[in-house]
């Protein structure tokens, strides 16, 4: 506003200051009658004291019925920038004759014809045009401009350059029309102009339509007044009314009414990008603004119907103009804002919410410098994640200080998965955030502390700990799947195929941008379609996730207590993985089914005391190390390499039953050195087709036993504590 306020003064009066040295120029010349080449000297010379400026025309010719004629208007600005500050094709005037035998001139009109108009603002905030209106000041009572019935631009171009920012506005085909001037009194006028301007993310294109009464006071600026303002702002298609006035043209005092269209997001990229599509509804506007010495506006904003208020101040100081601004509401039902127009990147919102936030400009665009939300029973669905019932309080700022999320309540749910009763406290600085969250996962206690340091960096890094009273391994599965699709695709990352389907969901599962993360992890009960076991713990501390299996490192470990895997042959004939690590118990099972070994009891379900493993992985290579399963029936140890670049394999198994052969002695090569029944042997090659060799087990009783003495490389003391203590 302030930026067509100076457009409006400047340009219109343009015109009248030049019909001003057209007055003297005829008082001179119809009192001594110069030839036309003394005319154009005396042209020159007026527009030149009047304009502080070299001035060139071409001709001027001036009639005793009452016209005056300037051609080929040039006015030179002076200093480094050289550049025209107007020219003109044509200037035409008419007077009247009879006040001029009065020695009083009165112009009946004055129009100039497809000129082009260079303002210039300058590193001091002076405008170029600056001097010719405070030299005109100075100049009172010398001046003979009385009285124009009428004065016009038409087909005008007006230039703005703001020279420290090197940004430039365009006005193309400049109309204005001003009527019954009188330098102290009120004057109707109507303007309208087309303007693009390449000062922002992207071109911008626009008209502007405007009519009303100004008044100049005799270009007294603090004294001069618009008044009736009405006025039509087309930018790139969106067109938006406004109506009001404006005091004091030198500091001035704005109030305004505006009507807006309905507005998306997309129709605002030439100012920001948005982080997700919205639209506005069709609002009405209440804006007033004071500047004072210093440049600087105190603005109030209200817009209805969602009754957004902003205050703040407009910095028109600087080379680029700066802004700071908070912008308020009251609670708004999120269910109504469809009534209003207004899009969200969700579906069915639900409950209300309140904001506040303060936005700042930062070289010319507008950036969010603090935030302030909370929801009361607030509720969405955004891509397969619906919630409900959720009591917020956020605070989040540009610099990080003293920012939390905080729920009291709520359910999230993603897909089959349910987290209910949520209670959820947060602190976030620039250099960390802390998440601390607990509730019921599918029916079952649940809590957790998830620590993530240089969070808005590539080096990222998170240490998450956590706890439930029951982990189901279809539950965590249809979970990673379900975080998988509401993250969306991986940016930059193609699809990874592989021959095992298990392995080409882990490979394409891998996330995004984590330089280390750590997991440590306790469920009372563990639960898989082929197994449980009670006191599950799991560990994980990995590094280089980007997304590829292939460059990430670190080390992995699980144990468990008591449990049972059930069903073994069945199971392994389902499951290609659970095949491979099974191939212990069901050899044994091929074997005594065939009559070759009679151990008395079937490979079905197989009960143990403990599970646990150590693994370390490098560059997408896993080197198993201390894996295995302690039983009473039944004991296992597997150790060696697998390749999940190349979907190799290379492992060692012992196994050892814990009941002796009931038809007599068994071969040495069946037996461990105790003579118990026992089994080792190695697969290597692809991992979908393994080669299956036997070795001695001589020493699978020892073997198995240190390693479960050994367990796994777990904090217990730290995760039975975050967990309420050994269960």
């Amino acid at each position: 506003m302030k930026l067509f306020t100076k457009i409006l003064a400047r340009v219109i009066v343009l015109p009248l200051l030049l019909a001003a040295g057209l007055t003297v120029t005829a008082l001179i010349t119809v009192r001594i009658m110069f030839k036309p080449a003394d005319l154009e000297a005396i042209v020159t010379n007026q527009f030149q004291e009047l304009l502080k400026r070299p001035v060139q025309i071409e001709s001027a010719r001036l009639s005793l019925t009452g016209e005056i004629q300037i051609k080929g208007l040039r006015v030179i600005e002076p200093g480094p920038e050289a550049v025209d500050f107007i020219t003109a094709e044509y200037i035409y005037a008419t007077y009247r004759l009879l006040p001029l035998l009065n020695r009083k001139l009165e112009i009946d009109s004055v129009v100039l014809v497809s000129p082009r108009i260079e303002l210039l603002r300058r590193a001091d905030g002076a405008w170029n045009i600056a001097d010719i209106f405070s030299a005109y000041r100075q100049a009172e009572g010398k001046n003979p401009l009385n009285k124009i019935d009428s004065a016009e631009i038409k087909d005008g171009h007006l230039g703005l350059t703001y020279l420290p920012a090197k940004t430039r506005y365009a006005f193309e085909n400049f109309n204005a029309t001003l009527a019954d001037f009188k330098p102290g009194g009120d004057t109707p006028f109507h303007a309208s102009v087309f303007f693009k301007s390449n000062a922002f993310r992207k071109p911008v294109n626009g008209r502007l339509y405007a009519e009303g009464t100004v008044n100049f006071a005799g270009f007294r600026w603090e004294q001069a007044e618009l008044k009736g303002l009405r006025a039509d702002l087309t930018l790139l298609d969106k067109t938006a009314k406004i109506s009001g006035g404006l005091k004091n043209f030198l500091r001035p005092e704005i109030s305004v009414k505006a009507e807006t269209p309905f507005i998306t997001s997309g129709d605002l990229a030439y100012l920001f990008s948005a982080p997700f599509k919205f639209t506005a509804p069709r609002s009405s506007w209440d804006l007033s603004a004071v500047f004072g010495s210093s440049r600087t506006a105190e603005v109030s904003v209200l817009t209805r119907p969602l009754n957004f208020r902003a205050e703040g101040t407009f910095d028109l100081s600087k080379s680029t103009p700066a802004y700071s601004f908070t912008v308020s509401a009251p609670p708004i039902s999120l269910g109504n804002l469809k009534r209003y127009g207004v899009s969200l990147p969700m579906e069915t919102p639900s409950g209300t919410a309140q904001l506040r936030l303060r936005i700042a400009s930062r070289n010319g665009k507008p950036v969010f410098s603090r935030l302030f939300v909370n929801t009361t029973k607030a509720g969405f669905k955004y891509r397969n994640l619906s919630a409900s019932g959720i009591n917020l309080a956020a605070l989040l700022s540009e610099n990080f200080a003293n920012n939390y999320a905080n729920a009291t309540s709520g359910k999230l749910k993603l897909d089959d998965n349910t987290l209910s009763g949520l209670k959820l406290k947060t602190e976030i600085t620039k250099n960390g955030m802390l998440f601390n969250y607990s509730g019921k996962f599918n029916g079952y206690s649940a809590r957790g502390r998830a620590a993530v340091s240089k969070p808005f960096t590539a080096g990222r890094a998170v240490d998450f700990i956590g706890y439930s009273a029951n982990l189901v391994y279809s539950e965590l599965k249809s979970l990673t799947f379900g975080i998988k699709e509401l993250r969306g695709p991986r940016v930059g990352m193609p699809e990874v195929a592989s021959d095992l389907a298990w392995l080409k969901t882990l490979k394409n599962s891998i996330p995004i941008g984590y330089s280390s993360i750590k997991i440590l992890y306790k469920a009372d009960l563990y639960k898989h379609e082929y197994m449980s076991a009670e006191n599950f713990y799991a560990y994980g501390s990995l590094k280089n996730i980007a997304g590829d299996i292939s460059k990430i490192n670190g080390d992995i470990s699980i144990k468990s207590g008591a449990g049972t895997f059930y069903d073994v042959q069945k199971t392994s004939e389902k499951d290609r993985v659970f095949y491979i690590f099974s191939l212990p118990l069901t050899f044994i099972h091929r074997m005594n089914r065939t009559g070759a070994l009679k151990f008395g009891y079937k490979v079905k379900d197989i009960s143990f005391n403990a599970i646990g493993g150590d693994y370390i992985v490098d560059g997408g290579k896993v080197e198993i190390r201390n894996s295995f399963l302690d039983g009473k029936e039944f004991s296992a140890y597997v150790s060696g390499r697998m390749d999940f670049n190349n979907e190799t394999m290379d492992v060692k198994i012992y196994t050892m039953s814990g009941k002796y052969y009931s038809m007599g002695s068994l071969p040495e090569a069946l037996t461990d050195s105790s003579g118990k029944p026992a089994l080792a042997f190695t697969l290597q090659g692809k991992m979908a087709d393994p080669e299956f060799k036997m070795i001695s087990p001589k020493e699978s009783g020892r073997i198995i036993r240190e390693a479960a003495q050994r367990g796994a490389d777990i904090d217990f003391a730290r995760i039975d504590s975050f967990a309420g203590g050994k269960k």
